[in-house]
């Protein structure tokens, strides 16, 4: 079987958890014990994981990398509180999937923030007319979060893994790192197979990562390979 990369995982799990934001997909699970506490625990390792790829080697070095770090920062800073008190007050439930578990960081977790805030608000620029979720992307367009602040976004972090792109073969990852990692993905695997049973629709099982939509036969991609970290 194909290797999966520790952020290939990470991107898989994280997609699995933001699917969950839909009840259609998060109830038939709920029937079957991922409730909210364990919902939160599905969190707290992936967060565990994600923060223990960013703190390996220490805080970035460089005048360059601290400069990306801090415009991140700075833009983290105006437009989390600005997109956070625009929806609150129009559009509560909308706020409420965007900041789930999101909260302002600082050094190399605002990577992981910012990511996860654009991959949240992406789907409100392209929903459909009518809806609460275009309703609040026209919000937030209107507020000046538009197209270009979240490029300018993207940029810092592209920036961020260029110069972060080692000379030298990294050194292997630390077994705390391993251990996160294993934990965050076997509780997803767990989940993801009985999402494949209990979720009875597609639609909602490629929304959570674990069906394929160009497979005919209807038999996901497995979610069980090596790790090739």
């Amino acid at each position: 079987m194909a290797k999966i990369s520790v952020p290939e995982k990470l991107r898989r799990i994280l997609t699995f958890l933001y699917g969950l934001r839909d009840p259609r997909a998060s109830s038939p699970l709920a029937a079957h014990g991922l409730d909210s506490a364990e919902l939160q625990h599905g969190w707290s390792l992936f967060l565990a994981a994600a923060r223990g790829i960013m703190a390996e080697g220490g805080e970035p070095q460089g005048e360059e990398i601290a400069g990306a770090l801090a415009e991140l920062d700075s833009w983290e800073n105006k437009w989390f509180p600005i997109a956070r008190a625009s929806l609150n007050a129009r559009y509560p439930a909308v706020a409420d999937q965007v900041f789930l578990n999101l909260t302002q960081a600082t050094g190399r977790e605002v990577i992981l923030t910012v990511q996860t805030f654009l991959d949240r608000v992406d789907p409100l620029f392209a929903a459909a007319a009518g809806t609460d979720n275009a309703s609040a992307g026209q919000l937030l367009r209107s507020r000046r979060l538009t197209a270009d602040a979240c490029d300018r976004a993207r940029a810092l972090l592209s920036r961020i893994q260029d110069i972060s792109l080692p000379a030298t073969p990294a050194p292997p990852p630390p077994a705390d790192r391993d251990a996160a990692v294993a934990a965050a993905w076997s509780w997803f695997q767990e989940w993801a197979e009985i999402a494949r049973v209990v979720v009875l629709r597609k639609d909602l099982r490629i929304r959570l990562g674990v069906s394929q939509p160009t497979d005919h036969t209807d038999k996901p991609k497995p979610a069980d390979e090596d790790d090739d970290a």
